[in-house]
């Protein structure tokens, strides 16, 4: 696909520091192909992805296309997610909790519909809204990302309500569900 314009110049470099342009493009691919799905029922209102997921490393060539090749150069092939539902308030000091100190593999990313304030890395919109604290939201991640320490406030909310996370068989693989959504949408430009 040919990378938008907000998303250039695409890179994935420095993914464990810094919320990239190649971490945003793939989590809100990811959100559009969950949300365009006919066979998934619920919208999702956003995608993180801790950094080392997203773990190409690289400057592309400006001008050029996101490809199977970038895909598979920036998450591994058996990667999936759940999608889980979180109240804003702890969406919001789970990437606060990783987008503080030193670089870390934990470092969320995250897609065009969330933002967060420059004054204290806080999570301030989210769906391009402003964020409600006690709202939950549908959120699309790594489940293991959730419970694996690298962010305190998700570790602690989900270890003390396991119930929140999804059954393993309720998990998308991440490379299918973005090959889905560009195989629909190349059969509709044909059809």
């Amino acid at each position: 696909i040919c990378v938008p314009r907000k998303f250039r110049p695409l890179s994935s470099a420095q993914s464990r520091a810094r919320v990239t342009t190649m971490g945003a493009l793939l989590c809100t691919l990811l959100r559009v192909a969950l949300n365009t799905d006919p066979e998934r029922d619920g919208l999702v209102d956003g995608v993180l992805l801790m950094g080392g997921n997203v773990r190409g490393g690289r400057e592309y060539a400006e001008g050029g296309f996101f490809s199977l090749e970038a895909l598979e150069a920036e998450v591994k092939a058996d990667e999936t997610v759940g999608v889980v539902e979180m109240p804003g308030w702890l969406l919001s000091e789970g990437v606060r909790a990783t987008h503080r100190g030193e670089p870390i593999p934990g470092w969320m990313q995250y897609g065009d519909g969330i933002e967060e304030s420059d004054a204290d890395d806080a999570v301030v919109r989210v769906a391009g809204r402003p964020l409600e604290r006690e709202r939950v939201y549908r959120i699309a991640t790594k489940v293991a990302d959730l419970t694996n320490g690298q962010s305190p406030p998700f570790a602690e909310y989900y270890a003390a309500h396991p119930e929140a996370l999804p059954p393993k068989g309720a998990y998308v693989n991440i490379h299918a569900a973005l090959m889905s959504f560009f195989s629909r949408n190349l059969w509709r430009r044909v059809w």
